[in-house]
């Protein structure tokens, strides 16, 4: 019987160590983002593919589901078609303040631009609510947005300027 147990526990011995001599799987690939990035901070940029296109996050951000992406004080999401706008106070999860509020909530501050991103239109915007900011970029051709909610001003250009390193597989565009 001790013979048996020993060769057993040899046996597992062997069978652990032969586990934790297999390699342990490579991560992904980091591809440096094809995009030149402007950044006061100089940070390391990576590319992320997607559907007919590619554009580039800060190296610290993570994914976030399957089209998103997490990282200093902000989130952005990517989806194709049509952009649907929404009514700010829906999508911003504006409250109904009662008529005798001392404080009622500042009405968003919204900035919007136009410019060319990956040789297609863009339209660009960050709406400064309850001291987030909720930004966006919406391409007509192809039909591709982002939106993204930001902790402050310097979160918000960040964001902006992910949505500046979006480059087509075609260049023109999709078109």
């Amino acid at each position: 019987m001790k013979e048996a147990m020993r060769s057993y526990s040899l046996w597992i011995v062997g069978v652990l160590v032969g586990c934790r001599a297999q390699p342990a799987p490579s991560p992904a690939a980091v591809v440096a983002c094809a995009v030149p990035v402007h950044e006061a901070d100089s940070v390391t940029w990576r590319e992320v593919p997607a559907e007919g296109f590619a554009f580039c996050v800060p190296g610290a951000w993570r994914p976030s589901g399957a089209r998103g992406w997490r990282g200093e004080a902000g989130s952005v999401t990517w989806d194709l078609g049509e952009y649907r706008s929404r009514e700010i106070g829906a999508s911003l999860g504006m409250a109904r303040v009662p008529a005798i509020s001392v404080n009622p909530p500042r009405p968003p501050v919204s900035h919007r631009t136009t410019e060319t991103i990956g040789g297609a239109t863009a339209t660009l915007w960050d709406t400064e609510f309850q001291g987030a900011h909720y930004t966006g970029a919406n391409w007509e051709q192809p039909t591709i947005h982002f939106e993204g909610r930001a902790g402050g001003p310097r979160n918000a250009e960040r964001q902006w300027a992910i949505y500046r390193t979006v480059h087509f597989s075609t260049p023109t565009g999709g078109k």
